[in-house]
């Protein structure tokens, strides 16, 4: 089990995961936020009244989904991104490599260039009045389907608790990105074969939702594999944690090639 603190959301300060299992894998079909917060909801342990409840990842801040998405994929896969990428000029494939936890300390470490005041209902003031709460998963449900310039107009009035929307959107905004970045960014890469440099654009939801769909193609080969040698049931086989399945598969892997 793993505890994060969760430290933009209000309904609760800590969330308890579990590890991922082969149903998990199995329940995501695209790399979209609905997916992310059931997937969140699905390895959410109850181990006190401080922790959050399985059920209720849609309350969640953004920012704090990101940095449970980021804590699943360590779980999961380590901290670091290697990755194969194809040049946007000349088509070449270069590799791509980096450190999870070095990007994430980074993107957090923001600069304060607005005074914020936090208020004891969690939301935020600034300056001039204006009082704004962080978006959640629920608000991001409501969203969904809208044109981007709509959402994002649509998202800055359910957050916004006093203050002018049309008038005070940009100030709003750049607040909360400075309160509580998420987790995604351009980054700067530079293809060995033309030497041209490139944008490269990562969010930790796409990348950990992307990665366990290209588990879930390869699972039924493990069930096959695990139920030919063991004897055991599909669900059986789903069931186990990620890390002990891959370590049985990797046991019959290695002793067919010794064989």
């Amino acid at each position: 089990m793993h505890f994060i603190p969760l430290r933009y959301t209000t309904v609760s300060k800590w969330a308890c995961l579990r590890e991922v299992c082969g149903h998990d894998v199995l329940s995501i079909n695209r790399p979209g936020t609905l997916d992310a917060i059931g997937l969140i909801d699905r390895l959410l342990v109850d181990r006190s009244e401080q922790s959050l409840q399985p059920g209720r990842a849609a309350a969640i801040a953004t920012a704090d989904r990101d940095e449970l998405l980021l804590a699943i994929y360590r779980m999961t896969y380590g901290t670091r991104i290697q990755s194969t990428l194809n040049c946007q000029v000349c088509e070449a494939p270069f590799d791509l490599d980096f450190n999870l936890d070095q990007l994430f300390a980074f993107l957090r470490n923001t600069e304060q260039e607005l005074e914020v005041m936090v208020q004891e209902d969690g939301s935020f003031r600034l300056p001039d009045g204006s009082r704004f709460r962080l978006p959640t998963g629920e608000d991001e449900q409501r969203l969904l389907g809208l044109t981007a310039d709509r959402a994002g107009q649509l998202l800055l009035q359910r957050c916004l608790l006093d203050g002018d929307a049309p008038a005070e959107a940009a100030l709003v905004q750049q607040a909360m990105q400075q309160v509580a970045p998420v987790f995604e960014t351009e980054l700067q890469a530079c293809c060995p074969e033309c030497d041209k440099e490139q944008q490269i654009r990562f969010d930790m939801q796409s990348y950990l939702l992307n990665a366990l769909l290209l588990e879930k193609a390869q699972l039924p080969l493990e069930v096959h594999r695990l139920a030919m040698s063991y004897g055991w049931s599909q669900h059986e086989i789903l069931e186990l944690p990620r890390s002990l399945r891959r370590r049985y598969v990797s046991l019959i892997m290695t002793e067919s090639a010794l064989n």
